[in-house]
């Protein structure tokens, strides 16, 4: 494995073992509560209880929250002890146009070096989201770039949702079946204004534009899968 690679993955466990002491001791909040759709507090074993009867689990994510990441990784720990060799694994970071790099990564047919030269990887990939891909290197888990590429968020975002159309075959296999039905809801514009509020990073404000909807929706067509 490359060695600042290593060091990375270190470093973060390192932070990790501490922050379980810091909280261990008196006087320390809390790093997350979890809670049931009506409200009622649950501890982890329940949420993974849950978790692991649906055949598809969709992991909704702030991108710079490293506690949302701890916990993606601990789960995903958790359902490959349930479900062992049937569980597979995807990400919203990884475009769908880069999964032959991923792919050979994860076959170890290329170094990390290589492929985090060639995937596009988001700027806090190596902090946030290497371990849980790495763990499922390691577990030869099955592992999908989930997203669309973000050249065609961009098209829709200058064109509309009708251009896709004209896009080529080769294209459209990154892409979900076309057309993608969507009914604009004004009740839902709360929804997008909170990620506008909550987005700091260059990719969440990319998101907020006069066609927000119509890009939201070709972005998110493709959810990250654990």
């Amino acid at each position: 494995m490359n060695k600042l690679f290593s060091k990375k993955v270190c470093v973060l466990l390192l932070l990790c073992l501490v922050g379980v002491t810091a909280f261990a001791q008196k006087g320390y909040k809390k790093a997350y509560t979890l809670f049931d759709a009506n409200g009622k507090e649950i501890g982890y074993d329940e949420l993974v209880a849950a978790l692991a009867q649906p055949d598809v689990v969709f992991i909704g994510e702030i991108h710079n929250c490293c506690i949302t990441h701890w916990l993606e990784y601990e789960l995903a720990r958790s359902l490959y002890a349930i479900h062992k060799d049937k569980l597979m694994m995807g990400a919203e970071m990884l475009e769908a146009d880069n999964q032959l790099i991923l792919d050979e990564y994860m076959n170890r047919q290329i170094s990390y070096d290589r492929f985090e030269a060639e995937a596009r990887l988001w700027d806090n990939y190596s902090t946030d989201y290497a371990p849980f891909v790495f763990f499922a290197k390691e577990n030869r888990i099955p592992f999908i770039a989930t997203n669309v590429p973000r050249r065609y968020a961009n098209v829709v975002k200058d064109r509309g949702l009708q251009y896709l159309d004209s896009l080529s075959d080769e294209a459209k296999r990154y892409l979900p079946p076309l057309p993608v039905s969507f009914t604009y809801k004004e009740e839902e514009q709360g929804a997008f204004a909170l990620m506008h509020m909550m987005g700091k990073s260059k990719g969440m404000r990319n998101i907020w534009h006069r066609r927000r909807p119509s890009k939201t929706l070709r972005w998110d067509g493709l959810l990250p899968v654990i």
